[in-house]
């Protein structure tokens, strides 16, 4: 078995004047000697990512929200090993409850993020894979490929990226791609407008349905259909 370490730690307050009557600081930190990529799965609230080349470990921070004591006792960090990906779940199951984290890692990771609602932000990562119900992503800086596999309603952001890009599935919601090295793919979108600039490879747009279509600077093939 792969050595590894883990910290958890936790404090709840009393918030007055919030939707959630409680709220309660986490925290957690982990080796990733041995990983190839981190997968962060979440139910509702903002998941901040950020790589850094010079970092070693991977440290979370977040705030959890709750109508209860006892809900928000059961929303915390848990970090595990699967195989090659350290698995960081920050669930946070219930009506009117959220969790709202950030999470520093090293930016040879690949990062992928599944979630349920809230905004996702991933910069400066090897590789970033999203899947997201309902909510605003935004992703900056990515050294290898971006795919956006989901996103039942908000926009999509995506930029500074060094391998392809592929969005698919968007609901409802805007996409904006600006600077990327490779190709680039966009279809089965619902409802939004798709802008895309300053691409390396081929741009292909396909499946969509109500919302204009706007691209520049594309340097191999388009198709647009």
């Amino acid at each position: 078995m792969r050595p590894w370490k883990i910290a958890v730690l936790a404090a709840s307050v009393l918030v007055a004047g919030c939707d959630a009557d409680f709220s309660g600081d986490r925290s957690a930190a982990a080796s990733v000697d041995g990983f190839d990529s981190v997968r962060i799965v979440g139910d509702a609230g903002t998941i901040e990512v950020a790589g850094d080349a010079g970092r070693t470990t991977l440290n979370a921070s977040g705030t959890a929200y709750a109508t209860s004591a006892a809900r928000l006792e059961t929303i915390q960090f848990v970090v595990r090993p699967d195989g090659d990906v350290l698995v960081v779940e920050a669930r946070a199951a219930g009506a009117n409850s959220r969790f709202d984290i950030a999470i520093a890692i090293p930016g040879t990771l690949a990062v992928i993020v599944e979630t349920g609602a809230g905004e996702a932000v991933l910069r400066d990562v090897r590789s970033a894979r999203v899947r997201l119900g309902a909510g605003n992503v935004t992703i900056d800086g990515v050294g290898e490929d971006v795919r956006v596999e989901s996103v039942g309603a908000g926009n999509v952001t995506i930029a500074d990226v060094g391998g392809r890009v592929d969005v698919s599935n968007i609901g409802a919601g805007n996409v904006d791609i600006t600077t990327v090295g490779g190709g680039v793919d966009v279809r089965d979108i619902g409802v939004g407008n798709i802008t895309v600039r300053d691409v390396g490879g081929d741009l292909s747009v396909g499946n969509r349905g109500v919302g204009n279509v706007t691209h520049s600077d594309v340097r191999g093939a388009v198709n647009v259909r």
